[in-house]
């Protein structure tokens, strides 16, 4: 996840009081950061011209780089420390009102059009007025030119959007695109299954499913894929890799007291924009649940950036999954609120 996603996610959760945070602290425009007035009066059928140039332009140039967002809104001046945004902001009056519009007018500002973008009302507690951000990831389908007021191409450079001649373009994008991994980990089928007697233990396995999904958020083919799987369990429990597609090798190794799982696959080739479930984590409980479930992947491929994601489910959280599990529940309804319950404790660890 790029910074400028990070900052969308986080613009998300805490709305309007996230973005008066940046302008209190402040956090000044950067190459993924912008910040525009908002020069439509709602109600309006029609956005203002000023803000059509502005959308434009960010398209282009926060696409034909790596990615940004705009927070409509918020006035800027120039200080010794950057474009510094300025306190009160003047915010926008109907901010649902301004996304409808950003909505409709992105898909007609450039050539092509930007699939991804993404705007967001960030409404304040009195929900009457707030913000607009205007997420745009990085182009797949670049270079991005703009069609409104001209015809134009832009790159983010520093705090600002800079027009760039074709030639510029043409040995920005002429060398070989580079993907860009990511991973998600995913809660698959939970339950129990068979009762096993060993060591002290009588009683049934309740069996843990986790998928691994990866995403290719680059510009170019992802081939010759790998990934590495860390998993600290107890010696007693049983953690079992179980690729989705054709695999080349998968090597288990606990030489150096860490268990470890490696795999290859390069019978994919992983293209942009595309995401896929590659593999399953099966983990099988029983006994005394008495420390936490800790899964560390990382990934990579040929001539790309790799990505890594953690998954630690606390002791507790396992010992409630546990018992559910291995609960007669007396009436189909009170499984289901049984059920619900260990879903929301999980989703909680798997975001």
């Amino acid at each position: 996840m790029g910074r400028a996603e990070q900052l969308f996610e986080r613009i998300r959760q805490g709305e309007a009081d996230e973005i008066e945070n940046m302008i209190n602290v402040p956090v000044v425009e950067e190459l993924f950061l912008d910040y525009k007035r908002a020069a439509t009066v709602l109600p309006s059928n029609k956005l203002h011209e000023d803000d059509r140039k502005n959308l434009a332009k960010a398209i282009s140039g926060f696409g034909n780089s790596e990615g940004g967002l705009i927070i409509w809104g918020v006035d800027c001046k120039q200080g010794p420390d950057g474009d510094v945004p300025l306190s009160p902001p003047q915010g926008v009056t109907q901010p649902i009102g301004f996304k409808t519009l950003l909505d409709s007018a992105v898909g007609g500002l450039t050539l092509p059009a930007h699939q991804g973008v993404e705007n967001l009302a960030a409404l304040s507690r009195s929900e009457s007025n707030g913000f607009v951000v205007t997420y745009v990831p990085v182009g797949i389908n670049v270079p991005f030119q703009t069609l409104f007021p001209k015809q134009e191409f832009y790159i983010r450079a520093g705090s600002s959007f800079l027009p760039t001649p074709r030639a510029v373009l043409a040995g920005l994008f002429g060398r070989r695109p580079q993907p860009d991994l990511g991973l998600q980990i995913r809660k698959s089928t939970f339950g129990r299954s068979a009762h096993i007697a060993q060591a002290g233990y009588n009683g049934f396995v309740v069996e843990l499913r986790f998928i691994v999904r990866g995403f290719n958020t680059g510009r170019g083919m992802a081939d010759d894929i790998f990934f590495n799987v860390e998993y600290d369990i107890r010696r007693e429990w049983k953690c079992q890799i179980v690729p989705l597609h054709p695999y080349d090798n998968i090597w288990p190794d606990d030489s150096n007291g860490v268990n470890s799982t490696t795999i290859t696959i390069s019978k994919i080739n992983f293209p942009p924009g595309s995401n896929a479930e590659f593999f399953a984590i099966d983990v099988n409980l029983h006994g005394e649940i008495s420390r936490d479930l800790s899964i560390r992947i990382s990934c990579g491929a040929a001539n790309a950036s790799g990505a890594a994601k953690e998954l630690r489910l606390p002791s507790d959280v396992l010992t409630e999954a546990y018992n559910h599990y291995n609960t007669k529940y007396p009436t189909e309804p009170s499984k289901r609120d049984g059920d619900r319950h260990v879903n929301e404790l999980f989703a909680k660890y798997m975001s």
